[in-house]
């Protein structure tokens, strides 16, 4: 089985030339299936999951592996925008991390 492995970090240029590196011992390997309930099976909308997902890595500021493991993820949400004399739909961000690195 193929795996998509995003490694949530925001690279500094001394971990780009390799005179820092990564402690692997204190990264948390997060799994979005079995971590935060989503399908991967092109039927469910798993939005939720990789916004609980990106909740979770943002109150660690970082320092986790996110597995996505193949399949075929449905996501998107809208939020709904009114103004005096307008209306418009404003999409979600999937995977919103902030201010994340790997130490």
């Amino acid at each position: 089985m193929k795996y998509l492995i995003l490694l949530i970090s925001i690279f500094t240029s001394t971990l780009l030339t390799g005179q820092r590196k990564v402690n692997s011992s204190i990264l948390k390997r997060l799994n979005i299936k079995v971590d935060f309930g989503a399908k991967g099976n092109g039927i469910n909308n798993d939005h939720e999951a990789f916004i609980k997902a990106a909740q979770y890595i943002n109150s660690r500021k970082g320092n986790c592996i996110l597995v996505i493991p193949s399949g075929n993820y449905i996501v998107g949400n809208q939020k709904i925008e009114k103004g005096a004399d307008y209306l418009r739909h404003i999409g979600e961000n999937v995977l919103d991390l902030i201010n994340c690195k790997n130490t």
